[in-house]
């Protein structure tokens, strides 16, 4: 059982049964000295669940080859380790222990026709099909990505319809001819800018520390006055939340700017839990926990009010968690709880290096690789990873509070060519902290305004 103490009442969360009640006429420290008894009377009345049965479904891999061979989704091409940024929070900085730094190294042609040819032979089932484009800056191999899609154009004619193509970029070599050749072709592409000058430029420098804001911008407004309708429906915006963690600032800032304010843009915060070597980040937790005071101050009063517009930028942080809250349902004892976090890896997303080795994501390129363009999937490294990971969650995650609302991947156990179990601790604590604050945010607001959420799957659009 999970404690939930806001300011007016305390609730107890089951996650036997998935059950969250108010405790009535008890203090919180009446409440945690008799835990015990508590969870009898309730278990007693059917509220609460006793059960010694496994939490989780198995993972059925008797049909792993044929997804593998029909059911491919996304292939991502880290078409280059180059990069013109030297944004000192970057995982590719030198701060990690575990990642690779940047280089000159770049895809060959040969290895991306044959890691699309590689792909697209692998889609049989797949209703919409994606091609992302990454690095790096992806953009310094532009001609690349056009040979790789004059190929599709040519060879996979039949397929174009189900295709789209997306890029990851810092916008700094967003020219006239690349803006223009990125629209023609439907790109979605996300921007990296981290909010106002001040905060962007803190971190995000170009190779001789110059700032960066400035020439995104310019470029950004570019696209926008040529492109208006395109620019508003494809280009989002992804944000680096770094220390002093200025949340609201930066909020207003995407909800504010002539270049963001009508586009999707979402938040994510610095990785304070893996190898850093660098402790900047790491020394700032209590200012953060300040931060996130503060903006559940801001969060509460526009949720009661149902005025997410001010604040959705913000809120997209933990609307998933706030979905799942509020559409959970009552778990019986023969129920059994999906592995949330992890995928099929090769799937959902095939991530190409340089090299042509198979990676599970962009976000594990330094991670055990599961197959190359030489030799095609590796399948029993596709199987250990996921028998040791699934293995490692029954053992040890059947009496966690937060099972249910976990979302914890193969991220969290990465270490540089193996798995390492010892690491996902960490990962628990920070996920922990933030399913307290999210549970913490949405009682308080039930607690003013009971239908406040009524329309939540559709509150981060």
């Amino acid at each position: 059982m999970k404690l939930i103490e806001t300011k007016k009442f305390n609730y107890l969360y089951d996650p036997n049964s998935n059950s969250l009640i108010k405790i009535k006429n008890l203090s919180s420290e009446e409440v945690k000295n008799n835990l015990g008894s508590l969870k009898k009377e309730l278990i007693k009345k059917n509220v609460f669940l006793e059960t010694d049965q496994p939490m989780f479904n198995q993972i059925d891999l008797s049909g792993l080859k044929d997804k593998l061979s029909n059911n491919l989704e996304h292939l991502i091409l880290n078409v280059t380790n180059q990069c013109n940024l030297r944004c000192h929070y970057c995982a590719y900085s030198g701060n990690y222990t575990t990642k690779r730094k940047h280089s000159n190294e770049v895809m060959s042609q040969k290895i991306a026709f044959e890691a699309l040819d590689f792909f697209l032979k692998r889609t049989s089932r797949s209703e919409n099909l994606y091609i992302g484009f990454y690095g790096g800056e992806p953009l310094f191999e532009l001609s690349l990505i056009k040979n790789v899609i004059d190929r599709v154009d040519t060879l996979y004619r039949d397929l174009q319809s189900k295709i789209q193509y997306s890029i990851t970029t810092n916008g700094l070599l967003l020219k006239p001819e690349t803006i223009e050749y990125l629209t023609k072709n439907n790109f979605r592409v996300s921007i990296s800018l981290d909010g106002p000058r001040d905060i962007h430029d803190k971190y995000r420098k170009k190779i001789n520390g110059e700032p960066s804001f400035d020439t995104i911008t310019y470029n950004l407004q570019i696209w926008e006055k040529n492109f208006p309708e395109y620019y508003k429906k494809n280009v989002r915006f992804e944000a680096t939340i770094t220390p002093q963690f200025q949340l609201l600032k930066t909020n207003d800032f995407f909800n504010s700017s002539p270049l963001t304010k009508e586009n999707f843009s979402r938040f994510n915060f610095v990785n304070l839990t893996d190898d850093i070597r660098d402790d900047t980040f790491i020394l700032h937790a209590e200012e953060m926990k300040k931060n996130l005071e503060e903006c559940k101050n801001t969060l509460l009063t526009n949720i009661v009010e149902e005025n997410l517009a001010p604040i959705l930028p913000l809120f997209r942080i933990w609307a998933p968690y706030l979905k799942r809250i509020h559409n959970r349902e009552r778990i019986n004892s023969s129920s059994l709880l999906n592995l949330n976090g992890i995928c099929t890896p090769g799937v959902r997303r095939l991530f190409i290096n340089c090299q042509g080795e198979f990676k599970l994501c962009e976000k594990l390129d330094h991670f055990l690789s599961i197959g190359d363009i030489r030799n095609g999937f590796n399948y029993e490294a596709i199987k250990y990873l996921i028998r040791t990971y699934t293995d490692d969650i029954k053992n040890n995650c059947c009496d966690c509070w937060a099972k249910y609302f976990c979302n914890l991947c193969f991220t969290c156990v990465a270490g540089k060519k193996s798995i390492k179990l010892e690491k996902k601790s960490k990962f628990c604590i920070l996920l922990k902290k933030r399913l307290e604050f999210v549970l913490q945010l949405y009682l308080e607001v039930l607690e003013i305004n009971s239908k406040a959420f009524d329309n939540i799957s559709s509150m981060n659009e």
